[in-house]
């Protein structure tokens, strides 16, 4: 992976900085955004971060007493640099600086069909999560890599390798991970703090994910549904969703080859996750239903409610031939 050329000097000039990522953030998503800024702040930067819509509580350790800093009011004159992390494209960054104040724009990330958006763009797509691409940046401008931006890395990696499970778990993710336990990450402790803390809600709620999933195509597709207000009875907050929970489980059936969940945000949006075993493909899937994402692991926002998502995407399927024997 390399690091874009005048990056490391924007990064040394620049005095005022904003960091963005994707809505309902994911692990990734949350620390390597964290990880930018702590490092950022502790270079004599002015740090500012949006999360739109906040950040799954299981996350809640990473933030610490000076966190509040970096998400006061956003600034409101000329940034240097606005980040944006973990974002195939532009549209899903939520909302921008305006285009007078954002300063240059930096786009991080790792998924395959990233449409370059960036002034400069540190973009690939054999990382294994964008925390990867951001530790190499820390690295390349000598800035010094404190332990709760280690620990902040340290949870993107574990969470978007799916505990070193995914194909993307190479020799070299495992150095990383023991450069961060060098810097002062805990494994231990952020496993326990990511997956050992699931609410009472969250447990009721896997247990209906599972109650109603169907098993189709000979037992090679297995999906299910999160409806709105099955999340209120369990008194669970949107933002404490997580897809890739209940996908685990489904996937994990002998047999299965995809996994899909359809989860509804209102009464006109649906969003895909998409979930395929070794060689069974989906991000094809995605990005022909206008998303995108990696060979494995993808998804996408459909009009409409789950029956009319659910079609659309069977009926891609079965145009695609994904599931045939």
């Amino acid at each position: 992976m390399r690091v874009p050329r005048g990056l490391p000097g924007l990064i040394r000039r620049g005095k005022r900085i904003m960091i963005l990522t994707h809505r309902n953030p994911d692990g990734d998503a949350v620390g390597s955004l964290l990880a930018l800024a702590i490092v950022l702040r502790a270079a004599g930067k002015q740090v500012r971060c949006l999360l739109p819509g906040g950040y799954p509580s299981r996350y809640d350790f990473l933030f610490s007493s000076g966190s509040a800093s970096f998400f006061k009011a956003p600034f409101v004159s000329s940034l240097d640099i606005t980040f944006v992390l973990d974002c195939g494209d532009l549209s899903r960054a939520g909302e921008l600086p305006g285009e007078g104040l954002r300063g240059r724009l930096v786009n991080i990330d790792h998924h395959h069909g990233n449409d370059m958006f960036g002034d400069l763009n540190m973009v690939d797509g054999r990382a294994s999560c964008t925390g990867e691409l951001v530790e190499k940046l820390i690295k390349v401008c000598g800035l010094p890599l404190t332990p709760a931006a280690a620990e902040c890395l340290y949870t993107a990696l574990l969470t978007d390798t799916g505990s070193f499970q995914h194909a993307s778990t190479t020799a070299s993710v495992f150095s990383l991970a023991a450069r961060l336990a060098e810097a002062g990450a805990s494994p231990s402790r952020v496993a326990a703090k990511v997956y050992l803390r699931r609410s009472a809600g969250e447990t009721k709620m896997l247990g209906r994910v599972l109650a109603v999933a169907r098993i189709e195509k000979k037992g090679m597709l297995v999906w299910s549904v999160i409806r709105r207000q099955e999340l209120a009875a369990c008194g669970i907050a949107d933002k404490d969703v997580e897809s890739e929970d209940y996908l685990a489980h489904l996937r994990s059936m002998a047999g299965v080859k995809v996994a899909v969940l359809l989860r509804e945000f209102s009464s006109s949006e649906v969003r895909v996750s998409l979930r395929g075993k070794p060689g069974w493909r989906v991000d094809t899937l995605a990005v022909a239903l206008g998303g995108g994402g990696h060979k494995l692991a993808a998804g996408c926002t459909l009009s409409g409610g789950i029956e009319r998502a659910r079609k659309r995407l069977f009926a891609e399927i079965e145009r695609q031939k994904i599931l045939q024997p």
